[in-house]
């Protein structure tokens, strides 16, 4: 759906909030290669699970994460 629910200690939740009332147009960044939240003067962490970042990373869903290893599971059913 095009969104990643990013969670911070409460420290840099009020970074945040605060910035926001000083700055309410403010344009943030998310980098989720290096699990970045960037905004103008500052950046703050957050952490994802593995998986569901490499998921995000490669376009796939669950599904689709199996289905890159069709060649694998076919050689396995075709095991005697």
């Amino acid at each position: 759906n095009g969104l990643i629910p990013i969670i911070v200690d409460e420290a840099a939740h009020k970074v945040l909030f605060d910035f926001v009332e000083e700055v309410p147009n403010a344009e943030f960044t998310v980098d989720l290669a290096s699990q970045t939240l960037s905004f103008p003067g500052g950046s703050v962490t957050f952490p994802i699970d593995p998986f569901s970042k490499a998921c995000l990373l490669n376009g796939v869903d669950e599904l689709g994460y199996i289905l890159s290893f069709e060649k694998q599971i076919a050689a396995f059913e075709e095991r005697p």
